[in-house]
């Protein structure tokens, strides 16, 4: 009898738990639909549906929906929009963003290395023992010309000065050349390095470098916002390029068959302390020189996220001075492209995409546009296009700068020589869970335009399952599509 009472006592126990639990979730619950309904109300109104919330989103598996909950406390981009931000001669940020910033760029960096390790391991599985994987740093120098070598001359005494100040002239002295971090197989070059040990390279000049002629060279854009990063995102560039050796590779028992992908990750200037144009300055002149330098090589040029703004820009404004020439691909995933931050898919991933909240690219927007912006406005749909109007911005939107930027807003017919029969493939990747999910449709759309019937490229869409950067795990068998679409352009 007392051992009754005692199952009873203690499924009583269990019960009240279970109820205890279920009213805490509940409660949660409400909590966070009655945040969305406050944050959104402009969104409400004008498109008539609600945000998605994580756990019940349509386009997510399990998995991406686990590691958008887990991904905000492991790396909590959101804490830089708790501190007022300010690009000015006359107020400078607090300590406290620049001790936030420099924590974020720590923890990524941290993560990024060990990332970086073991897509280099993974990638040196499938090649022979006497062609192992080899890395470092390269260096190009800034070209502080090359905006007007590419036409916008009509920036000198614009409003736009202080800005052009900040991105030549604030600089340290290293801050005259540019850092790209190279991984390659040592098969793709010839001569022009030495080594620290077997597989790191001394850090050179880009330009002291001579490439195999089979090297195809990817000129490659990191994601973090414009913000945070650096060239060694592992997960991105390094696993894309060992996916496209393996593809190309057929089985991992033909080692011989690789072709040689050599990643040039660009360690492109971030906002605040560098807003635009540093980034597209740097990124202009990293391909203006393998342009120069490596005419003859086949190129390519990626990036995701807000390195897919920057692969965007610098490819389409490549391809306007110089048409095709061997540049083989523009691969843009996930692209951060449309500063007002106002789409739908802003909306409905509003309060679901723990790997890109949109408080957090709100206030990208404003550091990489030097717009002036105090804290805990960022879960306002409207706040960068309201801070935008009150800025030198509100007339720049009607110059052609302004592509450099929103580069939907005007792109270019693709065109070859008629001596060239080169043939260029873009390729615009987006995920339905994303914020930023419309961006890259607008570009796309924009990009289909201006280009239908032409027989020098092709434009296409992948529309992955899943969060921002998390396609691969959503979405498995469309990633495989894309890539092996991608890499048909590395075989050529």
């Amino acid at each position: 009898m007392n051992r009754m009472k005692l199952l009873a006592a203690e499924n009583a126990a269990t019960a009240v738990s279970i109820s205890s639990s279920i009213m805490l979730a509940c409660s949660i619950y409400i909590v966070l639909k009655n945040r969305k309904s406050k944050n959104n109300t402009k969104f409400k109104n004008e498109y008539e549906q609600a945000p998605h919330w994580n756990w019940t989103h349509p386009y997510k598996s399990t998995l991406d929906k686990i590691l958008s909950s887990i991904f905000p406390i492991i790396l909590p981009l959101s804490d830089v929009t708790q501190s007022p931000l300010y690009i000015s001669e006359e107020q400078n940020n607090t300590p406290e963003l620049t001790k936030k910033l420099t924590s974020l760029r720590n923890s990524l960096k941290t993560m990024n290395a060990s990332s970086y390790t073991a897509r280099c391991k993974e990638w040196n599985s499938l090649l022979s023992e006497d062609n192992p994987i080899l890395s470092g740093t390269v260096t190009i120098p800034t070209n502080n010309k090359i905006l007007s070598e590419f036409g916008f001359t009509s920036l000198n005494g614009s409003p736009i000065d202080h800005m052009l100040q900040n991105a030549f002239n604030n600089k340290d002295e290293d801050d005259n050349l540019i850092q790209i971090d190279i991984t390659c197989p040592q098969s793709a070059i010839v001569s022009g390095i030495s080594y620290e040990s077997k597989d790191s390279i001394t850090s050179t000049s880009l330009e002291n470098i001579i490439f195999d002629q089979s090297a195809h060279l990817l000129l490659w854009f990191h994601g973090g916002g414009l913000i945070l990063g650096d060239g060694r995102d592992a997960d991105c560039s390094i696993d894309n390029a060992l996916r496209l050796t393996r593809l190309q590779n057929g089985t991992k028992s033909e080692k011989n068959a690789c072709t040689n992908i050599v990643v040039l990750s660009v360690n492109y200037r971030l906002a605040p302390e560098y807003p635009f144009p540093a980034a597209i300055i740097d990124g202009l002149s990293a391909y203006n020189l393998l342009h120069t330098h490596f005419f003859s090589h086949s190129k390519h040029i990626g990036g995701i996220s807000a390195g897919g703004n920057l692969s965007s820009v610098i490819g389409l404004e490549s391809c306007r001075r110089y048409g095709i020439h061997n540049l083989k691909s523009i691969m843009i995933d996930s692209p951060m492209t449309q500063p007002n931050c106002q789409t739908l898919s802003y909306h409905l991933n509003s309060t679901s995409s723990g790997a890109c909240p949109v408080d957090f690219l709100r206030w990208s927007w404003c550091a990489y546009l030097g717009l002036k912006a105090e804290k805990n406005q960022f879960d306002e749909a409207d706040c960068v296009a309201n801070a935008i109007q009150q800025s030198v911005w509100r007339d720049i939107q009607k110059n052609d700068l302004w592509r450099l930027i929103c580069p939907q807003v005007d792109v270019p017919h693709i065109s070859s020589s008629p001596k060239n029969s080169s043939f260029l493939k873009i390729i615009v990747c987006t995920s339905k869970a994303d914020p930023l999910h419309d961006d890259g449709v607008q570009l796309f759309q924009a990009l289909e335009r201006q280009n239908l019937n032409n027989r020098h490229c092709s434009i296409q869409q992948y529309d992955f399952n899943g969060s921002h950067c998390l396609a691969s795990i959503s979405d498995a068998t469309g990633k495989d599509k894309f890539l092996k679409e991608w890499s048909s352009m590395f075989g050529r």
